[in-house]
């Protein structure tokens, strides 16, 4: 591209304002005293003198140069050096607009127009901004190891051939793809997100990376009082309870239960024995009961006491048990069989297999560190007769820390119903 050095007439000026006959102007590469041959023509294939010289007048010839910037020299007649001009400004003789500018090229943008400038300044930024995952619609950077400490800000991905830690649970198998930002050279955080999943997890750089934290995201729309709990395999609202309701837990979930309630089961039959559990987290437990029926007429319901969470039930002689017997008819009336050195804990006397008849009662439990207390009272009619019968029974046994019991008849099937719940 050919430029006008000089665009319309220009006369050389002494300091004084006076025009320069004869004047001489030397052209030079831009900085530099490599000589500058100025053309007369847009084509540049007419050379001029070097230097140029003006008229009488002072008057400069309209000249034209190549590509680059140049520096003129302006002297006298004499050759005396008036000024320098470093760089010249020039304009372009056969283009428009940017196009028309001249621009020095460099070796990032090597081009000699304003607007091929432009054009490859935004082409270059573009691309410069591709390996930090910006302006992309391919794949991102993989990052080879997500524990390097001095990477840049931006957005990657990785892969099975990524090495780094990862969250509990996430592998560099999956896939996906992480998110960069910055604060200082040693302050940054990381976001991770599995290509397979919903999931993300952040991390922050404080001179080493810190654990990854798990974010919370719940699908759908909540209302008020909902609480967020994680559920089988993600984060899940659980939807508020009824009035009276708390938060408890069943032993696998968070979940809302009646305060203080641990278990309950109804209607149950025909069982062998019924183990309870005693969770930890309580040093005294309630344990109401109804609809005890025996399978046999006549058979008592007993109590053993397990150390191993139900895996095995002490049946030595080693529970003391006492119980005193209020009945409307003397006949009736009297002990329990108290017991010293037995196999079980007796809680009633002998119970009918009637309906109607079945026993009922609260029994309050203290496992205990040193030994196993417990304590309560039956309610439920004789197999011997109609009469009413209420049993006071006190249960004791030297076993340490108990955390299940076994109930049963002493003879035969049981069938029961029951809550247990946890006091203090």
């Amino acid at each position: 591209m050919a430029n006008l050095a000089l665009a319309s007439v220009i006369r050389v000026f002494d300091a004084n304002g006076d025009p320069v006959p004869g004047a001489l102007v030397r052209l030079y590469d831009s900085g530099t005293t490599t000589a500058r041959t100025a053309y007369s023509d847009a084509a540049l294939t007419t050379p001029l003198s070097w230097p140029l010289v003006a008229d009488g007048a002072g008057v400069l010839p309209p000249f034209q140069v190549g590509p680059g910037a140049v520096k003129a020299v302006i002297s006298t007649a004499a050759d005396a050096i008036l000024y320098t001009v470093d760089p010249c400004i020039v304009t372009s003789s056969d283009a428009t607009g940017a196009a028309g500018i001249s621009f020095n090229p460099t070796a990032e943008l090597p081009y000699d127009n304003v607007q091929d400038a432009i054009e490859g300044a935004a082409a270059s930024a573009a691309s410069g901004f591709a390996p930090y995952g910006l302006g992309i619609t391919g794949n991102a950077a993989l990052l080879a190891n997500i524990d390097a400490t001095n990477i840049a800000a931006g957005s990657y991905r990785f892969d099975a051939t990524t090495t780094g830690t990862f969250p509990t649970g996430v592998t560099a198998a999956q896939g996906g793809t992480i998110v960069m930002t910055r604060e200082t050279s040693a302050l940054a955080t990381m976001a991770l997100k599995p290509s397979n999943s919903d999931k993300t997890w952040d991390r922050r750089q404080s001179t080493t990376w810190l654990l990854w934290k798990q974010r919370v995201f719940v699908d759908g729309t909540g209302v008020r009082g909902d609480l967020t709990r994680y559920g089988a395999t993600t984060w899940e609202s659980l939807p508020v309870g009824t009035v009276g309701k708390v938060v408890s837990s069943d032993g696998t979930d968070v979940v809302y239960a009646t305060p203080g309630k641990i278990a309950t089961e109804t209607g149950l039959t025909g069982l062998a024995q019924k183990d309870i559990v005693l969770p930890a987290g309580f040093t005294v437990y309630r344990l109401v009961l109804w609809d005890v029926i025996p399978g046999t007429t006549g058979a008592s319901l007993q109590i053993r006491v397990s150390t191993d969470g139900g895996s095995s039930f002490i049946s030595t002689g080693s529970y003391t048990a006492m119980g005193s017997i209020l009945a409307a008819s003397s006949t009736n009336a009297g002990t329990i069989a108290n017991t010293v050195a037995g196999t079980a804990g007796i809680l009633t006397g002998a119970l009918a297999t009637s309906t109607g008849k079945e026993a009922s009662g609260e029994l309050m439990i203290v496992p205990g560190a040193a030994q196993f207390v417990l304590r309560g009272g039956m309610s439920y009619e004789t197999n011997l007769s109609t009469d009413g019968i209420q049993s006071l029974v006190r249960v004791r046994n030297a076993a340490a820390s108990v955390n299940a019991i076994r109930l049963f008849m002493s003879t035969g099937n049981i069938g029961l119903s029951y809550a247990l719940i946890g006091v203090a």
